[in-house]
């Protein structure tokens, strides 16, 4: 599961997502500890505080991963030298929208790609 990325936090979380056990819990607590960069005995109200700050960021970063290993000949580097006047018209037409809408237009987007 942990093959699709490079990012070695990611590698991590996907790690954790797979020793999930519904009848033990410890899988919640290592990815606590991952998200929070501090053991379980250190937690405090900002370690978790920043684990869930941190797992929006990880659950972003695990779905790109997911979507760019799923390219088949596709080279991701490439991919805006290649498909330039692609990207340009999508920039141009969100370009009036601000950030937050742009966002939830192009998360709708890849939600959309990964359910096929």
């Amino acid at each position: 599961m942990a093959t699709f990325t490079k990012d070695p936090k990611v590698q991590t979380f996907a790690l954790r997502l797979s020793e999930f056990d519904p009848n033990n819990n410890k899988w919640v607590s290592a990815i606590i500890s991952l998200l929070s960069g501090k053991a379980e005995r250190n937690w405090d109200d900002n370690a978790i505080s920043k684990a869930n700050s941190e797992l929006i960021e990880i659950i972003l970063r695990y779905k790109q991963d997911i979507l760019l290993s799923d390219f088949g000949d596709i080279v991701y580097k490439n991919v805006s030298n290649e498909f330039q006047s692609v990207i340009k018209n999508a920039n141009n037409s969100i370009s009036k929208l601000d950030k937050a809408e742009k966002q939830a237009v192009l998360l709708t987007m890849l939600e959309d790609l990964m359910e096929v």
